[in-house]
């Protein structure tokens, strides 16, 4: 009997050896798939039993893109049936890493493995799952992106493996059923909403803090509120908001030193908030847009070390008559302040200049203006008079010329928007940003020349100037923007740098007199120049290919 043992042991071992070495190669005779632990997830410390196919299995249950350079896989769509998946380590010798955007969107699987080889879960990967409950995630994973498991209704929990940094706006929107979450301390980022619908965010209480000191949501009912010490990012929309979208409950709010960012509309519609207090040792350096919009403040003294306030960042709060800034503060967005008794009570100076020498205002009436030296910043919409009044379309027809200083470094946006009989702008040497239509609609401009510190054009900068004739682009701009040049009917020549790489839709659209390119290179550089998502028939394109082109060095390619 001992010898019989034997001489099984001795085939069998064999047998079971050759079997795991081409574990990646298992062939069965049907659907249901065999059972083994992944390589990727031993190197993860998973214990997560994984589902391994045949690759004919795989290739009638998704679609990827290999990377052989990389040895890396993308799963770009599920086209299955199955009601519990497993996505696979590796494809055909490559290590999967991301699932595509809109990878499962839509699909009816209740289950779903996801392995440790998977970095990144791209926008809507599992959008709409409607019967998805349960999602294992496995130690690697690093981003989830913005609506990635948006309206999973049925999901009942997750849990996030430590490796987890980033969860992005509407993650895990409206996934109603969801009642518990684990979210690791290394999470630095979540975006707006990420949770917003689940149970477990309505039903938490209070101060709802996850990830590394992140305060998702208030669910209190105080007047006065405190925030917990050890916060340090305040997100998009704290406050529960009522059917109308506004909270008319908070009516203070004392920050902690710990606190560095106050996100995009933290506090937005908090209608009866009229105090925030900072202390003088706070940590804050950035105030989002919209972040106290249309509050009651009477006062705001922002902490010296804040660099950033957004857009519409205080803009409606009536009420606000004292405001400290510090010099500390390099950007201020459109309309930061805009209808507060602050704003409209300065007068006495046409130039308001503000922190590390913003020109945030300019009370002035006069039709050639010098901007004071100093100002590094020319702010969003300080000479842009464009509004309707009734139904009259108001632009400045005041403005007639401008003297900016060397000091310049960035002019922000619709700067000059509708300045309608500004004839000339000289553009400082050390200028390196102009913002998106920061010059739209300046119909008597004839020329420009842009500074070579130029590095940024934002959309429609120079849009409409229909007196325009010719551009010299003679700077660092990598990128010409959507619509940069739109409707620019006289413009005859244009002169490039070699530093451009791409021409982006509709930039010279109806500039129908374009005839001369003069391009700083060579003929070999200027056609390595993207076009990008164009039809075949845009008229740009023609427009491009029509113009006589002149090239710095031209390279015979035949002789090449």
């Amino acid at each position: 009997m001992k010898t019989i043992r034997l001489i099984l042991a001795i085939i069998l071992v064999p047998a079971i050896f050759i079997t795991l070495l081409s574990c990646n190669d298992t062939t069965t005779s049907n659907a249901t798939p065999t059972t083994s632990l992944l390589e990727d997830d031993k190197d993860s410390n998973s214990d997560i039993i994984s589902t391994i196919y045949t690759e004919d299995e795989i290739d009638s249950l998704f679609k990827y893109e290999l990377d052989y350079s990389k040895r890396a896989c993308k799963i770009l769509k599920y086209i299955g049936s199955l009601d519990n998946v497993t996505i696979p380590g590796t494809i055909k010798n490559c290590t999967v890493t991301i699932i595509g955007n809109g990878a499962f969107a839509n699909s009816y699987f209740k289950s779903i493995i996801i392995p440790g080889s998977v970095s990144v879960i791209e926008q809507t990967a599992f959008d709409n799952c409607i019967n998805l409950e349960n999602i294992t995630f496995s130690k690697g994973l690093i981003s989830i992106e913005d609506a990635a498991f948006d309206n999973c209704t049925a999901l009942l929990s997750i849990v996030l493996p430590d490796s987890v940094t980033s969860i992005g706006a509407n993650a895990f929107l409206d996934c109603r059923s969801l009642k518990d979450v684990v979210i690791p301390d290394n999470v630095i980022e979540i975006g707006s909403n990420a949770f917003s619908g689940t149970a477990w965010l309505k039903n938490s209480k209070n101060f709802v803090v996850v990830g590394d000191g992140i305060l998702i949501a208030y669910n209190g009912s105080d007047n006065n509120i405190v925030i917990p010490e050890g916060v340090k990012k305040i997100e998009n929309a704290v406050c529960v908001y009522n059917d109308i979208n506004e909270n008319d409950t908070i009516k203070s709010v004392v920050f902690p030193d710990s606190v560095k960012v106050i996100d995009d509309y933290a506090f937005y519609n908090c209608t009866r908030l009229s105090y925030v207090l900072f202390s003088r040792s706070s940590q804050l350096d950035y105030i989002g847009s919209a972040a106290f919009f249309n509050c009651s403040l009477l006062s705001i003294c922002i902490p010296d070390g804040v660099t950033h306030i957004g857009d519409s960042a205080f803009n409606d709060n009536g009420p606000l008559k004292d405001v400290t800034i510090p010099d500390t503060v390099t950007e201020i967005g459109s309309k930061a302040f805009e209808d507060t008794a602050w704003i409209k009570s300065i007068t006495a100076d046409p130039f308001l200049i503000v922190g590390d020498g913003i020109l945030l205002a300019y009370n002035g009436n006069d039709s050639k203006v010098v901007i004071p030296d100093g100002v590094k910043v020319i702010g969003a919409n300080i000479f842009d008079r464009s509004n309707w009044v009734g139904t009259e379309y108001v632009e400045n027809e005041t403005l007639e010329s401008i003297v900016i200083p060397d000091s310049v470094i960035r002019i922000g946006d619709n700067a000059f928007n509708g300045c309608v009989k500004l004839e000339k702008i000289e553009l400082p040497e050390k200028l390196e940003y102009i913002g998106y239509y920061a010059f739209c609609h300046c119909p008597m401009l004839t020329s420009i020349e842009l500074p070579s510190g130029v590095s940024y054009i934002g959309m429609g900068a120079f849009k409409c100037c229909t007196g325009l004739k010719s551009i010299t682009m003679n700077c660092k701009v990598a990128e010409i923007n959507y619509e940069t040049f739109i409707s620019c009917t006289n413009l005859t020549e244009i002169t490039l740098n070699n530093n451009l790489k791409m021409i982006y839709e509709g930039s010279f659209y109806r500039c129908d007199n374009l005839k001369t390119i003069h391009y700083l290179g060579s003929n070999i550089e200027y056609k390595e120049i993207k076009l990008s998502k164009y039809s075949l028939n845009d008229p740009m394109l023609k427009t491009l290919a029509s113009c006589n082109i002149t090239y710095t060095t031209y390279i015979d390619e035949e002789s090449e």
